[in-house]
């Protein structure tokens, strides 16, 4: 040992440098961990696929169903044909509702559950769509 404090800090020193850029080491780990949650985000979307397909066309079929038992059968085909062609889910949410309610006997609850996906995405499309009149002028 020598007799000079500072001998083993130097040591230290050169076995571990300290890092010249510490916000690109930020950045790595940063990249990492985004790597690895898309990693998990694709995995776990290829998993889920089937199941939120199913989800999707069970509302669909209530939709239809209710639709079909309040207003009629062609009715029905125009709602399911406006999902598709304009992209207006609207009375396909409502009649998914009418049709867990009134068709199948659900509760009340049971049918707000099934229709609040719909409602989710619906609702602040119709806010902005309301608003845009009002926020293009200025």
């Amino acid at each position: 040992m020598s007799d000079q404090p500072w001998t083993a800090c130097t040591r230290y020193v050169a076995l571990y440098p300290p890092n010249p850029h510490p916000a690109r080491s930020v950045q790595l780990k940063r990249r990492e961990i985004k790597q690895k949650s898309e990693f998990l985000v694709e995995r776990f979307g290829i998993l889920l696929l089937p199941i939120f397909l199913l989800v999707g066309l069970a509302q669909i079929y209530l939709g239809y169903i209710g639709i079909e038992y309040h207003l009629g059968f062609w009715a029905a085909v125009a709602a399911i044909a406006a999902t598709f062609m304009f992209r207006f889910i609207l009375p396909i949410t409502i009649g998914s509702y009418f049709g867990a309610v009134d068709v199948l006997g659900w509760p009340w609850w049971g049918g707000v559950l099934v229709a609040a996906p719909g409602l989710i995405f619906i609702a602040p499309a119709m806010v902005m769509a309301a608003l845009e009149p009002i926020l293009s002028k200025q």
